[in-house]
């Protein structure tokens, strides 16, 4: 059974982009898998951090409460999310991306 040139191109460029999709589901989950681990270590790190007992009584309405010496493990936590957060939609938009790609 002898294929033509077209049937051949189009065999290679299906088992290319099998390849290149089976490589970057790899390297996804191995990225997805560090920044949970990276979430775990900051978190642990974030509550070994003493919090003062101090209270103030100056707050007001506008936001001088985030100036609070024990507020700033929470800051730190809601930064680290946010950044987490924006890293894994940007991981799963590429997937949808090489998905709808690898299915044309």
């Amino acid at each position: 059974m002898r294929y033509t040139d077209d049937e051949v191109v189009r065999e290679i460029l299906r088992r290319s982009k099998k390849i290149s999709y089976e490589r970057r589901k790899k390297r996804d989950a191995i990225l997805i898998a560090a920044a949970v681990m990276f979430a775990i270590c900051a978190s642990g790190i974030i509550l070994s951090i003493p919090v003062g007992n101090k209270i103030y009584d100056t707050r007001t309405l506008y936001g001088s409460f985030l100036l609070n010496p024990s507020t700033g493990g929470y800051i730190l936590v809601a930064v680290i999310a946010f950044v987490i957060g924006i890293a894994v939609a940007i991981i799963c938009k590429r997937y949808q991306n090489e998905q709808r790609d690898f299915e044309d």
